[in-house]
């Protein structure tokens, strides 16, 4: 397509942004902030933006989550849907993790015995003293009375040891000096109980909580004191086993109309979700099935939940659980219809949702909402000027903007039925595919514009319920059931199905690769698998045309029936012109296949090079991926360990009959894109992109991860860290590397 100037509206005078920024809601204003890069520069951080704070519009929760080594708070707003992270520049707060929360009070703790509580919205830290040290911080479960800088109410702090007859409490009542320590010694025969997500009535001056049988527990705080010993009760009877086994989560909230407690459970059935309000009548505990939360929502984490009125049309008899799919878009179920929505997803489970650790809800207090002023015209702004502005936004910037905000989104046509081009044409590099088994879609993520495109095949029934297992170029290998194999280009559409796999080996062959396109007219298409052990391992192998696989085995005396070539293959990479497969063992040494005369029917030869690694390196190395080094020869190993995410890339390359290896230090002019089944070594296409290395991981909005050579760090558009705990790396992603045709959605 002709430039037209297409970069003008990247370029628009920071008056004309300020103006229609101002006119949308914090959510929105994020959003369109991120469109592009000299966006972001004209436009002021939302910590900076003179706009009202997404937390203070609304009378609702929003999920908080605290990044640990920075001491960033990252907030999402379920509203808005829309997030933000907060940096606090407090240094109590690395290394540190929250507990429990009440309203917008969080419990917190650091090391061994630290204990503090901390507003992450007036960044107001109030210490406690340190655990004993006896204890330390032995007690995983939580809970508070009230805000500690309440001055109606005393603030009581209580944990519960992870199980016991009945479990220790620690208590402390704010102003003290020094934590009490309870123990029971076994004082309720027959009763075991591990604690799940206390909920504290200050009104009564009791802690409810469901028990990992389903008993329930009540602790009686005593003499408003936390020296007198507070009082276990233990009622209701144990779930049936059955029950229990069936249980996934199990969440808990105050029922303040009603009484007592909602007890929320999340079954490994497809993530069904079933409520019951457990209450006291008198000395009986009563049980009932909730199946309507009515004009309510219920917001619910681990250590808090939330039961308050709706604040918006269409939140009504919802629960929002702590996970996102897709662009971090915050998920909720809905009661009546059972299903799990986000703004553009339904599913009736929630396997591909993502539930980041260590998330909860807090409850912003206090806040003063601000004058309207026509906040929503903008949302509301012509089609036509709309189509205008995107219509000179390069791909990945009109994604975002189209998902601005709801109207905009309805207003501005999907990518599929966008005019311009695919942003898997225009450029030649590989994008990272992901592929969801349960419905057939296929999700694409482009490195250059970190933008994302989900592709619809449900109408291709070979595709539901298949499993990715390798790729060469832009074909995939996949597998289905048992015995199922066959080949599937995800941008022509085309399937080419191979002979079912042999009954007495089923798919069992977790390793495989293939040496050229399938449909190519100038080589033969080998396919290759390996079993997930053996010394050496057997291979499974055909040709494209042939009717039969054919199974080679390989006796242990062949090879000196030496146990120390015990090898678990990984990432296989065919070198086709050599008909040779290289794949890497799991202690470190490197096996080669040879395809012997061209012919699945002769049996391959195998050889093994190189010395195996150290105990302790093997034992640090936490993934292993491989590509070919076309320029170089041989392979590039890329070590990810357990410390930090710490990247090591050697080259493995023969010389003759030896092996050589050596370190890498850099790729140059060369991106380096990884991934189990499919990884390439090409040269970078855009400026910024060389020496770097693209995992198949995900930060915040789902923005594409690389990794930095140079500096030993990882990037996104606005997050950096020396390791990858904060990432997400979502099970089948696969890079392909779209052929020269110019494909379109």
């Amino acid at each position: 397509m002709e430039d037209v100037d297409r970069q003008c509206w990247s370029n628009t005078p920071s008056d004309i942004l300020r103006l229609i920024s101002s006119r949308l809601v914090a959510g929105e204003y994020v959003v369109f902030r991120v469109v592009c890069k000299n966006w972001r520069l004209s436009l002021p951080d939302l910590h900076e933006y003179s706009y009202n704070s997404l937390f203070s519009c609304i009378n609702s929760p929003c999920l908080i989550r605290l990044h640990e080594e920075s001491g960033n708070v990252e907030l999402f707003h379920p509203l808005y849907n829309a997030q933000m992270i907060q940096k606090m520049d407090i240094p109590e707060l690395r290394g540190s993790r929250i507990r429990c929360a009440v309203k917008d009070w969080l419990l917190m703790s650091k090391g061994k015995f630290g204990m503090f509580f901390f507003n992450p919205i007036t960044k107001v830290i109030i210490k406690l003293p340190d655990l004993l040290e006896t204890d330390e911080n032995l007690f995983p479960s939580w809970t508070f009375s009230c805000s500690p800088d309440s001055s109606s109410s005393d603030c009581f702090v209580v944990g519960f040891f992870f199980c016991g007859t009945p479990p220790m409490v620690y208590m402390i009542k704010v102003g003290e000096s020094r934590w009490t320590l309870h123990d029971f010694y076994d004082e309720v025969e027959g009763i075991n109980f591990m604690p799940n997500n206390p909920v504290y009535s200050k009104n009564n001056n009791i802690v409810y909580m469901l028990g990992h049988k389903g008993t329930l527990g009540i602790l009686r705080i005593n003499g408003n004191s936390t020296t007198e010993t507070p009082t276990w009760e233990f009622h209701g009877k144990k779930l049936s086993h059955r029950k229990q086994i069936s249980i996934q989560q199990v969440f808990t909230a105050e029922d303040t109309d009603n009484g007592g407690i909602l007890v929320v459970f999340i079954t490994h059935e497809e993530g069904k979700v079933d409520i019951w309000r457990y209450k006291m009548n008198g000395e009986e505990l009563k049980k009932e099935t909730v199946t309507s939360l009515a004009k309510k929502t219920l917001f619910v984490s681990f250590g808090v939940s939330f039961l308050r009125s709706c604040v918006a049309q269409g939140l009504g008899n919802k629960i929002y659980f702590p996970m996102f799919q897709d662009n971090n878009k915050g998920v909720f179920y809905c009661l009546a219809k059972h299903k799990y929505y986000s703004f553009d997803y339904s599913s009736p489970n929630y396997f591909n949702s993502v539930q980041p650790i260590l998330s909860f809800w807090i409850q912003p207090s206090g806040m003063v909402p601000a004058e309207d002023v026509d906040r929503q015209c903008w949302s509301n702004a012509p089609t036509g000027i709309l189509r205008l502005i995107s219509s000179r936004l390069v791909v990945g910037e009109y994604v975002v903007f189209r998902a601005v905000c709801k109207n905009w989104r309805l207003s501005l046509p999907d990518l599929h039925d966008y005019s311009y081009s695919s942003p898997f044409s225009c450029v030649n590099t590989p994008c990272l595919i992901t592929f969801y088994e349960e419905t057939g879609e296929v999700e694409f993520f482009h490195p250059l514009y970190n933008a994302q495109m989900t592709q619809n095949y449900m109408d291709m029934l070979e595709l539901r319920g298949s499993r990715i297992r390798c790729a060469i170029e832009d074909w995939l290998l996949m597998s289905k059931g048992d015995y199922g194999m066959f080949f599937f280009n995800p941008f022509t559409k085309v399937i080419m199905k191979l002979p079912d796999l042999l009954e007495e080996f089923e798919n069992s062959f977790p390793s495989w690769t293939f040496s050229c396109p399938p449909d190519s007219s100038s080589s033969d298409c080998f396919v290759v698998g390996f079993f997930f052990s053996g010394f050496p391992p057997m291979v499974y192998m055909i040709k494209v045309g042939e009717s039969i696989w054919k199974i080679h085995t390989f006796y242990h005396d062949e090879y000196g029936n030496n146990k120390e070539l015990f090898f678990v293959p990984h990432n296989p990479v065919y070198f086709k012109n050599d008909n040779i497969v290289y794949t890497f063992g799991h202690k470190g040494t490197l096996g080669i296949l040879k395809i012997n005369e061209n012919s699945t029917e002769e049996s391959p030869t195998w050889k093994f090079h190189g010395k195996q690694l150290s105990h302790r390196k093997q034992n640090s190395i936490r993934q292993i991926f491989t590509a070919e080094d076309i320029d170089n020869g041989g392979i590039l190993v890329i070590f990810l360990t357990h410390e930090e995410g710490k990247v090591d890339i050697w080259r493995y390359k023969m010389n003759g009959e030896g092996l050589e290896k050596e370190k890498v230090t850099t790729l140059e002019d060369k991106t380096l894109f990884v991934s189990y089944g499919g990884s390439f070594l090409k040269p970078s296409v855009a400026r910024g992109l060389a020496n770097k290395i693209y995992f198949p991981m995900f930060y915040d909005n789902n923005k594409g991860v690389f990794y930095c050579l140079a500096k030993h760090k990882y990037y996104s558009f606005d997050y950096s860290s020396t390791n990858c705990f904060n990432l997400v790396q979502p099970i089948s992603s696969i890079w392909i590397q779209p052929s020269s045709r110019n494909y379109s959605f």
